[in-house]
């Protein structure tokens, strides 16, 4: 119990879940490789979840591959 002094509250959504929500700050983590949901899309509603700022983990790779992608059909992706 001393020990949950030193813990602060955070929470995990989806970037799907956070569309029409805003955050004082915010994490987007890509997934690896070349993975079917890193669309365009997806980069522009991560980042702009955030109001004052923003840190985006993945590769130069994956980002440039989301960029590059424009938004498929749901259906395209299973």
């Amino acid at each position: 119990p001393y020990l949950l002094s030193q813990l602060e509250l955070a929470y995990a959504i989806t970037v799907h879940k956070a569309q029409g929500s805003g955050y004082k700050e915010a994490v987007v983590i890509l997934p690896g490789g070349n993975s079917e949901v890193l669309q365009r899309k997806l980069i522009y509603t991560g980042i702009t979840r955030a109001a004052k700022y923003l840190e985006l983990w993945g590769t130069r790779e994956e980002l440039l591959f989301a960029l590059e992608n424009e938004e498929r059909s749901a259906v395209n992706l299973f």
